[in-house]
């Protein structure tokens, strides 16, 4: 349960499609954020969260995509994070979103910084 943990960078919508890039966060403020299509999703531990806590923070917000950030290339990051998770592993660092091209249930979008390694 994750509790007076708070951390949100920002939240905007564009074109009916939220976008959120937040940290932790409380139940509560969770619930302040209203439906999230996009979540941009910090999983590297360190000053940041953890795969297994992201994990349980996405689980609440429950975005439609969900882009993980942090992971300083390190494909076991980004497997802990999207084991059981429908999963694109993208060979681009841009990803087009549109309210109606998003996927109906949610879906890890695996970004790939320029030169950084392959994941797969």
């Amino acid at each position: 349960m994750i509790q007076n943990q708070v951390l949100v960078r920002w939240s905007v919508e564009n074109d009916s499609t939220n976008f959120c890039r937040r940290g932790l966060a409380s139940e509560q403020q969770i619930k302040s954020f209203g439906k999230v299509d996009v979540a941009l999703t910090p999983i590297g531990g360190g000053r940041t969260m953890g795969p297994e806590l992201a994990r349980e923070v996405l689980a609440q917000l429950k975005p439609k995509i969900a882009i993980p950030m942090h992971h300083r290339d390190n494909p076991y990051l980004i497997k802990q994070f999207a084991t059981g998770l429908k999963t694109q592993i993208l060979k681009s660092d841009t990803l087009a979103v549109s309210k109606d091209a998003l996927p109906p249930s949610p879906e890890i979008r695996v970004l790939q910084p320029r030169g950084a390694m392959s994941y797969e």
